[in-house]
């Protein structure tokens, strides 16, 4: 199931202005797509989202990941930043040392994600 939000947006001195969606709202001074995107990374932080123009300057921004696709994303990255921040070979931690690391990696991400979840 998609969660989707209707924007309007209007030229204001200068800026590209949205209303106000569930308490947010965003301007831009390039374009009103990016001022949609703007607001939508702050209502939708951590997932995919596109955006669309009907018309009259009406907008939808439909989120197109799920939390899951959300963690995997944030794990598959983490594991990337652990590995590249292994030493040089001769100096590896132990395998439970960094055993102990990427757990602890990946619990931060879904620490991140309950939050976000909460908010």
């Amino acid at each position: 199931m998609s969660t989707s939000v209707t924007v309007k947006t209007k030229l204001y001195c200068g800026s590209y202005c949205t209303n106000t969606v569930n308490g947010q709202k965003a301007s831009n001074t390039i374009s009103a797509e990016f001022a949609v995107k703007a607001l939508g990374n702050k209502l939708f932080p951590s997932h995919s989202f596109k955006v669309e123009c009907s018309e009259n300057n009406t907008w939808t921004i439909t989120v197109t990941s799920t939390p899951l696709d959300t963690a995997e994303r944030l794990i598959i990255s983490e594991v990337g930043d652990f590995a590249a921040s292994l030493p040089h070979p001769d100096f590896m931690p132990s395998a439970p040392q960094m055993q102990d690391e990427l757990v602890a990696r990946i619990r931060r991400v879904f620490t991140d994600i309950k939050q976000q979840k909460a908010q």
